[in-house]
């Protein structure tokens, strides 16, 4: 299998944008603490990756990051 096949489909942008939306649907987190979840959650899918995939999530991490500025 390629590393193609294992990513997610939309890559890293629909990833970050569908992760962030799914924390935000929380009415009582504002926009750092839906960035925080979201670190959460990429640091510990980065930790179970291989190489490719954590490049994968570490685009994804940087979008977030960089949403709102």
């Amino acid at each position: 299998m390629s590393n193609k096949d294992e990513f997610p489909i939309g890559g890293p942008q629909k990833f970050a944008e569908d992760l962030y939306w799914r924390y935000s649907e929380f009415e009582n987190l504002n926009v750092e603490e839906v960035k925080k979840c979201c670190y959460i959650a990429l640091n510990m899918a980065m930790a179970d990756s291989d190489t490719a995939m954590r490049m994968f999530y570490g685009e994804a991490r940087q979008i977030i990051k960089n949403r709102g500025l």
